[in-house]
């Protein structure tokens, strides 16, 4: 699994969690940026079991072009190695449970946004709490960041707990508990 990739899962959600507003009318120039929003995540969700240089390629000019959103004007970024997978850390069926689970929520939020049912400012915003948190089951205590982030690492039980209330505060259930 390559641990640059969920650093960047974690940044970008974040930032988009932190940039959605509902007391401003969506335009459709906002509606975009959401939308690409979510499908760089989806993109970097594939390219974290695959590697594909065209979305590599995707997801290079998708950070250029917004770098000055997620990291410090002065700080050097090196994404020469940021697709490397790392061979050794082992995918265990529970980490791509996760996965297929954030996929899953992309999918609902893009839904979400074509449809504006009634709320669906609101239900975006739940969503991407739980798009946000999920990265964080892949971090360790003792993680050595890649990008200088504070990313606090939970357990799977924490984040079960995080997504069981925000999809009932979105009513919407994707999370399958039996597996």
């Amino acid at each position: 699994m390559n641990n640059k990739l969920i650093e960047l899962l974690y940044i970008i959600s974040n930032y988009q969690k932190g940039k959605i507003s509902f007391h401003r009318v969506w335009n459709r120039k906002y509606v975009d940026l959401i939308k690409e929003t979510i499908n760089i995540l989806k993109k970097i969700l594939i390219l974290i079991k695959f590697r594909n240089k065209k979305l590599e390629l995707e997801v290079l000019t998708y950070i250029e072009r917004n770098r000055r959103f997620f990291w410090e004007e002065d700080e050097i970024l090196d994404l020469s190695h940021l697709f490397f997978i790392d061979e050794k850390k082992e995918c265990i069926k529970e980490n791509i449970k996760y996965l297929e689970y954030m996929f899953l929520v992309l999918e609902e939020s893009y839904l979400v946004l074509e449809k504006k049912e009634k709320k669906y400012k609101l239900k975006i915003y739940y969503l991407f709490m739980i798009i946000h948190n999920i990265p964080r089951i892949y971090i360790e205590n003792d993680y050595n960041f890649y990008f200088n982030i504070n990313m606090m690492p939970i357990s799977y039980l924490d984040l079960q707990e995080i997504i069981r209330y925000y999809e009932e505060k979105a009513n919407i259930y994707l999370f399958d508990y039996t597996s």
